[in-house]
């Protein structure tokens, strides 16, 4: 086994990003992270994320989708951002598309899905292609469904390809997605971690990979998280959403890679799993979503199309105004999170003695993150290091 199987994604020394078509091709055979360490992995945390989409009895996402729409086949469907063909196979066998069509930008996944899909003797319903997100052109009006499973997020191109989406789908057709929509990777600096290294530190050391929480970002694969923020933005502008399911991962996704998952206690897990559940019902947006969408028709899609246009002609001059502006002050809209809610998942992960978590006060100010002043400063000190050394120097004369 490689060593750096027994470590969590951030750990691993990187010099340089991947393409990621290539880092992709790279974790379908040896994966960095194995995939007992992801948190949808987790048992009670499977179970949690089932109740939370499919309600009280905990149904897993498909079959919740199935029994929102009771009856209804498609007859032709488009995976896009397929991986390893998990989700096409689970839709034909459940006899919830009768054909399906996917893609993926990694030749290794999309090899190793036609393998899979020939196995079960589906290969004849499910036909595999390799593409790039970004560049993807659509079959107009040609897909009752279209589905993203975990993909979207990795998309730099949104405007196109929601606009691709949006013309690809028939009249009725319905857009599936499974997503994160948290923070996109420029959101994520000394200041906006300071909450998650508090609550890092109430684990025991010897639960914990690091002395300190790492940076929640994938250096490797620079389209991990590259605009999620901007995900539920942006599908508004071209659909009406029908269905929301939120499923958390503000706590337990930002958590487990970098916790010995195989050492933590059900009660540790089952206190994460109630700062969570705190959390959100305080206000939090939830970093991860199974979402049900139309498209937009006639005047609508018209108005539609023309702002995916003017957004996509924008983005490379807007993306970086709103990433600095938003790392002055995040906001709900941006996936700051309320400091009544971190406040709420603190007594819950607190109040649970029989976790064994270390009786550490959490600094107040860990809370901050939605104000303004510590993110200038942190703009200030990591951006202009020699002003910020003039302005100390400026500040420690006046106080004399």
């Amino acid at each position: 086994m490689d060593s750096r199987d027994a470590l969590p994604l951030q750990s691993v020394t990187v010099t340089e990003p991947m393409e990621p078509s290539k880092y992709w091709d790279r974790e379908v055979t040896a994966p960095v992270t194995p995939p007992a360490h992801s948190w949808t992995a987790h048992l009670e945390v499977r179970h949690y994320i089932n109740r939370s989409i499919g309600g009280g009895n905990g149904t897993w996402p498909l079959d919740w989708f199935q029994g929102r729409y009771p009856g209804r086949v498609f007859e032709r469907a488009l995976s896009i951002g397929c991986g390893s063909g998990a989700l096409e196979r689970d839709l034909v066998r459940r006899g919830i598309v009768r054909s399906i069509e996917a893609f993926d930008a990694s030749p290794a996944s999309i090899e190793l899905a036609r393998d899979l899909a020939a196995k079960e003797s589906l290969g004849d319903r499910i036909d595999y292609s390799i593409a790039d997100f970004n560049v993807a052109v659509l079959k107009p009006a040609a897909y009752d469904l279209v589905c993203f499973h975990q993909s979207l997020h990795h998309v730099e191109a949104l405007e196109h390809l929601l606009r691709e989406v949006r013309r690809s789908l028939k009249p009725g057709g319905i857009l599936y997605l499974d997503e994160f929509v948290g923070p996109s990777r420029t959101y994520w600096n000394e200041v906006t971690i300071r909450w998650y290294s508090a609550i890092y530190r109430l684990f025991p050391r010897s639960l914990r990979y690091f002395e300190e929480f790492a940076m929640p970002v994938q250096m490797e694969d620079p389209s991990e998280a590259i605009r999620p923020s901007e995900i539920l933005p942006l599908l508004r502008i071209g659909f009406s959403i029908e269905e929301f399911r939120g499923y958390g991962g503000n706590v337990l996704a930002m958590l487990f890679p970098d916790l010995l998952v195989e050492k933590l206690s059900d009660a540790q897990v089952h206190a994460m799993i109630a700062a969570e559940v705190a959390m959100i019902a305080a206000g939090a947006a939830p970093y991860h979503a199974v979402i049900v969408a139309r498209p937009k028709s006639g005047f609508g899609a018209a108005v539609a199309d023309i702002r995916y246009a003017v957004a996509r002609r924008l983005a490379p001059v807007v993306r970086p105004v709103g990433a600095f502006v938003g790392s002055l002050r995040p906001s709900v809209r941006t996936h700051g999170t309320p400091e009544a809610a971190m406040l709420a998942a603190e007594r819950a992960l607190i109040s649970a003695e029989a976790a064994g978590f270390e009786k550490v006060a959490i600094d107040p100010r860990a809370r901050a993150v939605g104000s303004w002043m510590p993110h200038l400063r942190h703009v200030i000190k990591s951006r202009f290091p020699g002003l910020a050394r003039r302005l100390r120097r400026l500040l420690g004369r006046h106080r004399r």
